[in-house]
């Protein structure tokens, strides 16, 4: 694990943008960079975490502002990696270890290297912060059911949590709840919580648990009330204010991204098959055809009917849906979640092989 989280940030700090830059689609970098400065508010919808992360980073002594959160897409980027490597491993857990960890490094760089990944690795967005809340995501909800009730609770409490601070960098993490909350509510009617057992009988021998539903509900909405923070700041009168949200109005305008919902379900059907035409080549690019190979592989031959196939293929179906019916140019820029389940598969395909 250090080599391969030493080894990518090498390779980004290498190729790190050493200040402002428009390059690999970054041109919302001095929006955020200024917003995270200033107390201020960035473009729809506000981005309130990512503006605290942010922050901290801007507090470091090295470079400019810039390269300082520039810093923080790498340093995300390589954590995001790292927990490639760890979902996995885990899922191998039944494995010799010298079947998992080539498995798990495989995975952790197909996804680190694979270029639209790295080109966002290198300067400032949100995109790298959200692959590294996507993975958390990923790897609190694949976790087993807990044998004690305060176990489960607390792991209740942190997947709800983690949702809604999820969202509060970037609202896609929504297309995630409904897999969220039922991968992390399932449970095996003989047993604690569904297992990585060969064969689909436990399909129908489930039960899904409300409580658990009900807890981690109320924690999201712990979690979302981060948003909070925009009108707090929208009151100093910062340089930066997008919609200036200090009522109720104006900070729903901000936060559903009512600038952009001209872009929501504008794609013709010529310009859908035009996408997923361009998008089959760009999986090429980002993975080889070994790794998309390997990747298929992976899915089909190796995949089992555990938390982390069925999640790992909704995130997949909900990330490419929403860059086809989002009409924007960088839409495939939301591929990025698609790009974290193929890694994973091609992980489980190594392992196979």
């Amino acid at each position: 694990t250090v080599f391969l989280v030493t080894s990518l940030m090498a390779v980004y700090m290498f190729t790190l943008a050493p200040g402002l830059t428009w390059a690999n689609g970054g041109s919302d970098g001095g929006d955020l960079i200024t917003a995270s400065i200033t107390g201020g508010i960035p473009h729809p919808t506000g981005y309130p975490l990512y503006l605290l992360v942010a922050r901290l980073f801007q507090l470091l002594p090295v470079g400019s502002l810039a390269f300082r959160t520039n810093l923080m897409s790498a340093i995300m980027t390589a954590l995001a990696a790292l927990l490639v490597y760890v979902i996995v491993t885990r899922s191998l857990i039944t494995s010799r270890v010298n079947q998992a960890w080539p498995a798990g490094l495989a995975a952790g760089y197909a996804f680190g290297l694979a270029p639209l990944v790295w080109s966002q690795a290198v300067i400032t967005e949100v995109y790298a912060l959200q692959a590294l809340l996507v993975l958390l995501i990923i790897y609190l909800s694949v976790q087993p059911a807990q044998t004690s009730s305060l176990s489960q609770n607390r792991l209740d409490s942190r997947r709800g949590l983690l949702l809604g601070l999820a969202m509060g960098n970037h609202l896609t993490t929504l297309l995630l709840v409904p897999a969220a909350l039922w991968v992390g509510a399932i449970r095996r009617r003989d047993d604690s919580g569904v297992t990585s057992k060969s064969g689909f009988g436990w399909l129908w021998n489930w039960r899904l648990d409300g409580y658990s539903v009900c807890r981690q509900f109320v924690w999201m909405g712990t979690g979302l009330s981060i948003y909070l923070l925009l009108p707090f700041r929208a009151l100093a009168h910062p340089p930066i204010n997008w919609g200036n949200p200090i009522t109720p109005g104006r900070l729903w305008w901000l936060v559903s991204g009512g600038l952009y919902q001209s872009y929501y379900l504008h794609t013709s059907l010529p310009e859908i098959w035009e996408r997923l035409h361009a998008w089959a080549a760009l999986l090429l690019v980002q993975f080889g055809l070994p790794g998309v190979l390997l990747g298929l592989i992976g899915l089909v031959v190796y995949g089992f009917p555990s938390r982390l196939y069925f999640f790992s293929i909704w995130t997949a179906l909900v990330s490419i849906s929403f860059a086809l019916l989002y009409g924007s140019d960088d839409s495939y820029m939301y591929l990025i979640p698609m790009f974290i389940s193929f890694a994973i598969w091609i992980g489980l395909g190594t392992k196979g092989l």
